[in-house]
């Protein structure tokens, strides 16, 4: 593995949090201030931000349960905070314009809990297959080298995505213009917390080596490069 060709990610962690917490910090402001710009009636937007509210706990809680007992609960909290985080964001962006929110703009805020998810999923695998496959005993240097390993993978498919929802933006017409727009952010958004924010947070919170490795002793442990 030559390390001199990596980028290191977790160096630049600081800003990332730094700027994450910018962006969250202006949406819930904003939130406040302004509010949402509901493109439906007082009562029926009442209930949409009062089911949109459950059904994105409940996708959170999902997901936490998953990625706990899938990987770690480090990893697993570590996750939810990133996707809280980019949903108040993506949201933030309609509060801060002022553009319509209606229920293609939640069905969009669903969606991308379950892109980013996988994205996420995707690094955190490798995180776990290097642990246990190579004798690199920094967590920093795991992670860092599987956010590496994993880069032309996830810029590839978040650009191919980006290019599919700028078509929608621009040529889908008004009724999924919301929709579009809304998955655009999020996944640019998204795309953004899976190389910095997702993996760096689990580290924050003491992520170890010892988490991720087989809790029965490996015969082969010995034959580990």
């Amino acid at each position: 593995m030559n390390s001199a060709r990596q980028i290191d990610f977790l160096s630049k962690k600081t800003f990332a949090y730094f700027f994450s917490g910018s962006l969250f910090l202006i949406s819930i402001i904003s939130f406040f201030v302004q509010g949402l710009e509901l493109g439906i009636g007082p009562q029926v937007g009442d209930d949409l931000i009062n089911d949109g509210g459950l059904a994105l706990l409940f996708a959170f809680i999902g997901v936490m349960i998953y990625v706990s007992i899938r990987f770690e609960w480090k990893l697993s909290v570590a996750a939810i905070i990133a996707l809280f985080h980019d949903s108040i964001i993506t949201m933030g962006f309609f509060s801060v314009f002022g553009w319509e929110f209606d229920l293609t703009v939640l069905s969009a805020v669903l969606a991308l809990v379950g892109y980013s998810t996988n994205d996420k999923i995707v690094i955190y695998d490798r995180i776990r297959e290097i642990t246990r496959t190579t004798r690199i005993q920094s967590m920093d240097d795991i992670v860092n080298l599987a956010i590496n390993e994993t880069l032309s993978r996830t810029i590839l498919v978040s650009f191919t995505v980006f290019l599919t929802l700028l078509a929608l933006v621009f040529l889908g017409g008004k009724i999924i213009h919301g929709f579009a727009i809304a998955m655009l952010i999020g996944v640019i958004k998204g795309t953004y917390s899976s190389i910095y924010i997702g993996s760096a947070l689990a580290l924050s919170f003491g992520l170890r080596r010892e988490d991720l490795m087989l809790t029965k002793k490996d015969n082969t442990v010995d034959q580990l490069p």
